[in-house]
């Protein structure tokens, strides 16, 4: 018996997905092909052990009667091997089929209709010439999935960057409030409203527990002068200066939330303004 695994280049260029998640799929019938099966795989022995080329390609057969909605998909072996006369000369033989349920996840309500690329996976025969075949499945990205899949994009790098803006205002917020004594209960209000703010201004929604938990990340990590100092600049560097103006501003609400500006958090704030404004006169 030999099972042998070819190296795979992958499909041509343009924005293709992998059907079942990257999976090898058996191909069909082949019992029913098994001539054709056992050339396709002693050829491919022969040629995998002289790094020549072979390989399996898929082709529609819409018109297939087998096939209820007309998804039927051949898959066909090819190699290519030397002439009597020297030179190269191509074979190309019917192996079987991809399963029903596999052409259907390719094609169906998928207009206009992509192209399928198949690439072998592996390929065995056994001793008593049992063969099994393997394959990789790619499917060409319609244009209207192309497009969701840009805007999916989109917004997965937009909430990357709130997410990173917000992490970089608590780490000021929390530095004020924990810059004496610690937080009280006043505070870490200021701090959730804040954060409740942020997302309202950018049209996102957030439920009382996320608030919370976020409030107390940002409290008990208790983050030092300097990574509040950090986190200032960054945003000062990547020109966010909005939501640095923002954090800044509520941190001063913050300061006076317990009643009393402590002479700790009215300092901690003079040092990261004074810090952050020589970063832009700098820059400027």
């Amino acid at each position: 018996m030999i099972k042998f695994k070819p190296h795979r280049t992958g499909p041509p260029a343009g924005s293709w997905r992998r059907l079942c998640q990257g999976l090898a799929i058996d191909v069909v019938g082949l019992s029913y092909r098994r001539p054709n099966a056992l050339e396709f795989i002693r050829a491919g022995e022969r040629l995998h052990l002289n790094n020549r080329e072979y390989g399996v390609r898929a082709r529609r057969e819409p018109n297939n009667p087998h096939s209820r909605k007309g998804y039927a998909t051949a898959i066909d072996g090819w190699w290519t091997e030397a002439g009597f006369f020297g030179g190269q000369r191509s074979r190309e033989i019917h192996l079987g089929y991809l399963p029903e349920w596999a052409s259907e996840e390719a094609l169906d309500g998928r207009a206009p209709e992509p192209r399928i690329f198949a690439e072998l996976y592996s390929a065995f025969r056994g001793d008593t010439d049992y063969v099994d075949i393997e394959v990789i499945v790619h499917v060409e990205r319609t244009p209207s999935e192309i497009e969701a899949m840009a805007l999916e994009q989109e917004e997965r790098a937009a909430d990357k960057l709130f997410t990173r803006a917000l992490s970089r205002s608590l780490k000021i917020l929390a530095r004020v409030a924990t810059a004496d004594s610690g937080a009280c209960g006043n505070e870490r209000e200021q701090i959730a409203a804040f954060v409740r703010e942020q997302h309202a201004s950018a049209g996102r929604l957030i439920d009382e527990a996320a608030v919370q938990a976020l409030v107390a990340e940002a409290v008990d990590d208790q983050p030092s002068h300097n990574a509040a100092l950090g986190a200032a600049r960054k945003l000062a560097e990547e020109g966010d200066i909005d939501t640095l103006r923002t954090a800044l501003e509520a941190s001063f609400r913050l300061a006076r939330a317990d009643g009393i500006e402590a002479q700790e958090e009215i300092a901690a704030l003079k040092s990261i303004v004074a810090s952050v404004r020589r970063k832009i006169d700098k820059g400027s």
